[in-house]
C-alpha cells in the first residue's frame, strides 16, 4: 500500500464500498488493519500461528458482519472488538494455558511502558532488566486486566474505544485499568 494515505473520508469510503460488496475495498481495509490485528492476538496468545489463525477468523467474521458495522465507533475499534472475542474464544478452545509471550519484532509490551535510554549505556542495561521483569509481570496479570492495559497503553485506545472494542461498560474499563496497574505494581515489588 506505498503511497496510499488513509484519512478518515478514505476509510469511510472504503468501509461503505465493502458493505455494498466491494471485495477489493474490503481487501484494502484488511490490509490496512492486519498488523494491528495480527499484534494484538499475538499479545494475547503468544504464539504465530495461532495469532495468525484468529486474525484470518477476525476477519472473516468482519467480512461477514460488515453490513452490520454503523459507524457509532471508529472501524479500528469494531474491529479490534471482533479481535478480541476471537482470541477470547481461542483460548478457551486451547484451554491449557499458553505461554505469553510479550515480544513483537524487536519491541515487547513492556517497551511501551518504561523510558527509553539510548544515550546512556548503563540506564539502558537497567531499563532492560525492568523491562524483563515488566513482562513477567504483564503475564502475571489476568487476560481482563492485561487486555484494558495494553489497548490503553501499546494501542493507546482511549477508555471510549476500549470499552467499545472489549464490550464493557466505561466504569469497568476504567476499574480494571486501575486494578492492573495495582496488581501490576503489587507483582513487581513482591519481585
Amino acid at each position: 500500500m506505498s503511497g496510499y494515505r488513509v484519512t478518515h473520508e478514505n476509510e469511510a469510503k472504503l468501509i461503505r464500498q465493502a458493505q455494498e460488496g466491494s471485495a477489493t475495498a474490503f481487501e484494502t481495509l484488511v490490509r490496512l488493519f492486519q498488523t494491528k490485528v495480527y499484534n494484538l492476538a499475538f499479545r494475547f496468545l503468544g504464539n504465530k500461528e495461532d495469532a495468525e489463525d484468529v486474525a484470518q477468523e477476525t476477519f472473516v467474521k468482519a467480512f461477514r458482519a460488515i453490513g452490520g458495522f454503523k459507524g457509532q465507533s471508529k472501524f479500528y475499534t469494531w474491529l479490534f472488538r471482533i479481535a478480541y472475542h476471537q482470541t477470547v474464544n481461542h483460548r478457551r478452545k486451547k484451554k491449557p494455558a499458553l505461554s505469553l509471550d510479550l515480544k513483537i519484532g524487536n519491541s515487547s509490551s513492556a517497551d511501551f511502558l518504561l523510558p527509553s535510554y539510548e544515550d546512556n549505556p548503563g540506564k539502558r542495561l537497567e531499563a532492560e532488566e525492568n523491562k524483563a521483569e515488566l513482562e513477567l509481570a504483564l503475564e502475571q496479570l489476568p487476560l481482563d486486566f492485561r487486555a484494558c492495559l495494553l489497548l490503553k497503553e501499546m494501542e493507546g485506545l482511549s477508555y471510549e474505544e476500549i470499552s467499545q472494542a472489549i464490550g464493557i461498560p466505561l466504569g469497568t474499563v476504567r476499574s480494571r485499568l486501575h486494578r492492573a496497574r495495582m496488581e501490576l505494581r503489587r507483582i513487581l515489588e513482591d519481585s
